[in-house]
């Protein structure tokens, strides 16, 4: 006994001394592991003898019959402090002494005195005690959870593994609707919400210009409006720019496009050149030497990014010209990032009736005050010019919203995302049905793990286990649905638009599309959980059917009744998008443009600085052209349908002259109007003798002949164009410049001859399918051996541009809505073979008592209408009211015929029928007598 004693003494005195003594974790470990032997050693060389009492001011219990105290099982406290399991510890083993040393003679006072000097500092004791007690439990505690974890995953997968079709469509389901919204938050986000990298307070905008209900903020400006309104105005900083393009010299030739700016464009856009110098005043002006600064990507790709190239003159059109600078890489200013950067140079800068300059700013208040303070600029230009500036006035606008087409690019953006998160709420339904479904599966397996002494949160754990299972695995789907859509919309946005060129997704969208998995499930799951395990506890008496199952299969009819409302507002809307497509296609345009098509070049100044000069060798390029064997008529003109026009003032001669409405001016040669078929429907058309030569002469169209002499005929009556006096000398058709969606705008047709530019377009008829490419830019090479060819397309996809934007959009839309229509169509599905599943025993008895197979699928087929029409009943109102929301973007009565809102129910009601007559095939197929056996 005392051999035991001085080993549990040393065992104790080392546990005392171990925090002070070592000073590591790994000493207190140690210290306590020698005084735990020490005892074990001493308690079995008593033999299990009862202890005596100890004093009972150190809290020392009396009568210990075990070697550890009762508290503890395997070394783990069972919900007590850490700080009483070890006062009790101490005073186990203060008893066990007093014991011993009571046995061999001292009486119980003496005993307990030595016990505690031999015992040590208790104190120390206590700390070092407490300390590896928290750690042993933690890690206890954390190997115990672990283990539950691991035990509850092998468990779920075993259930999926059973149920490989369940965990499969249910994955699935959330991968769709995860993917939806991620690939329209990515779009959302990247083209809308996320800051310019330019621009990253917002502080840039555009200001325009309005007159006379005309213009908005892309409107570009007068050039004397703009010095003005830069010299005065307080609150923004205003720069100015021109698009334009060049003939860049070289073999080939190549045409590269251009901005020209303002020396302080760079300034307020926020931006410096990679290397050499921005423009300076000096080189805005006229007359002065010619400069240009690169684009990085031509640096890169034109120059091997030789910085050396600084310094270096380069031919534009015809012209030496110096490069002075090269811009940063990836910077791209509003709509497109240019080839090159010009100085703008100001020709006529008194000029107040040519609105020619893109003008933006950089703001240093709020977008109200800077919109009061030009309220207040031009109201003062209005009293001091009334000619030209009497109901002008300068909007403004922030740069994204001017460069994605305003309100109605937002609308379609805002739409497309909310049908991307109906099509998640109707995945969720889908998950949280068959998650109710497999819930009310699993009701007796819940019953019989409760009878036996499962808790309801281990229970809950595990159910919620599978969810998160089902969570991960559809977000990882998901995340790679997202990745698909994202690379299908960069191929549906239109071509150039800008910021396209950031679509993609990133980690940080993956990470929201799996915690959106992961919230969509626990969500959607939870309530079902909680509902299984309530039931489940009396599964078990009802032989797992109760009014429960019933009152679970009424929430999983309201699921599938929601889902295929939700389905029938998507459906509904995306029938009238295609629909409205549909009709813009069938649109007559009024051109004829099979086998027409078009390119642009444009006139070097070295060669023709007088643009009258020019008309010979334009004569002779379509000549060439047309001598051609591809092709059997060409005409030349300024601009394209919905891509260039010219906007000039016209007014009667009888009319004042100040500040006049403006029309649309398509300057085109003869040739031009016979290849698009344009034929006059009276007077007649434009012919060669109509040079610059010849008396001034127009065309106009019905629109505007109708606006201007209603109940006169227009031929011979004259007008002011841009103030020159001009005949009208024939009517042309009305045709849809900007597009199928938009109508007719009054246009007046000039002769080329008599209003000569610089760029030139092209439309040729072709005699086959491909024009002669090579022999064009060998025609047109020989007005200048730096001219080059540009933008050699169809006229029909020229046509197409304008509504390119809305028919993507809403394509899109449709998409979501064969999803969600998809998802419906599961979601019946899922339901109906439930419920079939549910519902053998009844079919059994059913059938055995006489009931056909034709009775049996009818009765199912009869419980799917009726979900289907209830579904019906409350989407087709809310599709209505969708439909006229939308009916800004519908083109003609898409949205609002009772035949479109007809067919959306026929094709509900046949797809839920369809869903559920699978499974009600499947059951009546099945021999009664099987059924009723296996009950």
């Amino acid at each position: 006994m005392t051999g035991g004693g001085s080993e549990k003494r040393r065992g104790s005195d080392a546990a005392g001394r171990a925090e002070t003594g070592r000073g590591g974790e790994e000493a207190l470990d140690a210290a306590e592991g020698r005084g735990a032997e020490a005892v074990g050693r001493a308690e079995a060389g008593r033999g299990g003898e009862k202890g005596h009492g100890v004093k009972q001011g150190h809290g020392v219990e009396q009568g210990h019959d075990s070697p550890r105290p009762a508290h503890e099982v395997d070394g783990v406290g069972l919900g007590r402090r850490p700080e009483d399991e070890v006062e009790d510890e101490i005073a186990f083993h203060l008893a066990a002494r007093v014991d011993e040393l009571v046995e061999s003679g001292l009486d119980r006072d003496q005993a307990l005195l030595q016990a505690e000097t031999e015992f040590g500092d208790a104190d120390d004791a206590r700390r070092a005690l407490v300390a590896t007690t928290t750690r042993r439990r933690q890690k206890s505690r954390r190997t115990r959870v672990l283990a539950d974890v691991a035990q509850d995953a092998r468990v779920a997968l075993r259930g999926i593994r059973t149920r490989p079709g369940w965990f499969a469509v249910a994955a699935l389901s959330l991968a769709v609707g995860i993917g939806a919204v991620s690939t329209m938050w990515t779009a959302l986000d990247r083209l809308m919400l996320r800051p310019l990298p330019y621009d990253p307070a917002g502080e840039l905008v555009f200001v325009g210009t309005r007159s006379a209900g005309v213009g908005s903020a892309s409107t570009p400006q007068a050039p004397a409006d703009f010095l003005d309104l830069r010299a005065s105005a307080r609150t923004i900083a205003l720069a100015a720019y021109q698009g334009g393009g060049v003939n860049v010299g070289g073999d080939p030739p190549q045409w590269m496009s251009t901005r020209a700016v303002t020396a302080n464009f760079f300034d307020v856009a926020g931006v410096r050149p990679a290397y050499g110098r921005g423009f300076s005043p000096e080189d805005t002006e006229v007359g002065s030497p010619a400069v240009t600064i690169l684009d990085h990507d031509v640096w890169t790709a034109g120059y091997g990014a030789d910085p050396g190239v600084v310094g270096t003159n380069i031919q534009l059109n015809g012209v030496p010209t110096t490069v002075v600078g090269v811009m940063p890489e990836g910077f791209s200013f509003g709509f497109d990032s240019p080839d090159l950067w010009l100085p703008l140079r100001i020709e006529d800068p008194a000029a107040r009736a040519g609105w020619s300059l893109n003008v933006v700013g950089r703001r240093h208040q709020n977008i109200a005050t800077v919109r009061q303070e030009l309220d207040l600029l031009a109201a003062g230009l209005a009293e001091r010019y009334p000619a030209t500036n009497a109901e002008r006035t300068f909007p403004v606008a922030g740069l994204v919203d001017v460069m994605f087409g305003g309100p109605s690019f937002d609308q379609g953006m805002t739409g497309s995302m909310i049908a991307a998160l109906m099509v998640l709420l109707i995945a969720c339904a889908n998950v949280a049905n068959m998650l109710l479904a497999r819930g009310s599966e699993r009701a007796t397996e819940i019953a019989l793990r409760r009878a036996i002494g499962a808790s309801r949160g281990r229970v809950l754990r595990q159910l919620l286990t599978e969810a998160v299972i089902l969570a991960f695995v559809g977000g990882a789907l998901g995340a790679a649905a997202s990745i698909a859509g994202i690379r299908g919309l960069r191929h549906l946005v239109p071509a150039g638009m800008p910021r396209s060129d950031e679509l993609f997704v990133d980690g940080r969208t993956l990470a929201a599309g799996m915690l959106a998995a992961l919230l969509s499930v626990l969500l959607f799951g939870l309530i079902p959980a909680l509902r299984t395990i309530a039931h489940g506890d009396r599964g078990l008496a009802h032989g797992g059917r109760s009014a429960s199952a019933r009152r679970s299969g009424r929430g999983r009819t309201l699921l599938v009744a929601t889902e295929i409302a939700l389905s029938v507002v998507l459906v509904t809307i995306s029938g009238a998008v295609l629909a409205s497509i549909r009709a813009i296609e069938d649109v007559d345009t009024g051109f004829v443009t099979e086998n027409v098509w078009t390119f642009s070049f444009t006139l070097p100044e070295d060669r023709f600085p007088a643009l009258e000069e020019a008309a010979p060798a334009l004569d002779v390029v379509v000549a060439g052209l047309e001598a051609l064997p591809e092709l059997s008529r060409v005409g030349l003109g300024v601009g394209l349908p919905g891509q260039g026009w010219i906007s000039l003032p016209a007014y009667l001669p009888e009319e004042p002259t100040e500040n006049p409405p403006r029309v649309v001016t398509r300057l085109a040669d003869p040739g031009y109007l016979e290849v698009l078929g344009l034929e006059p429907t009276r007077g007649r058309a434009l012919t060669a003798s109509d040079d610059g030569n010849a008396p001034a002469v127009i065309l106009i169209n019905e629109s505007f002949a109708g606006r201007l002499w209603p109940e006169r005929d227009p031929v011979g009556q004259m007008l002011h164009l841009d103030s020159r006096a001009v005949e009208v000398v024939g009517v042309l058709p009305n045709v849809r410049e900007w597009g199928p969606r938009f109508a007719p705008r009054s246009m007046v047709y000039a002769p080329l001859a008599q209003w000569p530019r610089r760029t030139i377009s092209v439309v040729a008829r072709s005699a086959g399918p491909a024009p002669p490419t090579s022999a064009i830019h060998d025609v047109v090479g020989r007005l200048d051996g730096n001219v080059a060819v540009r933008n050699l397309q169809t006229f029909d996809s020229v046509l197409l541009q304008s509504a390119e934007m809305f028919e993507s959009m809403f394509r899109l839309m449709a998409v979501m809505a064969t999803a969600a229509l998809l998802l419906a169509v599961v979601g019946v599905y899922a339901s109906m073979s439930f419920t079939v599943a549910r519902r053998s025993p009844e079919i059994g008895v059913r059938m055995a008592l006489g009931a056909d197979r034709r009775t049996v699928r009818t009765m199912i087929a009869r419980g799917a209408l009726t979900v289907a029409a209830a579904g019906l009943a409350a989407g087709l109102p809310l599709a209505w009211a969708a439909s006229q929301g939308m009916s800004v973007f519908l083109f003609g009565s898409a949205g609002s015929s009772p035949q479109a809102y007809a067919a959306v129910a026929a094709l509900i009601l046949t797809v839920s029928v369809a869903a559920a007559w699978v499974p009600a095939r499947r059951a009546s197929a099945v021999d009664p007598m099987t059924v009723l056996r296996g009950e």
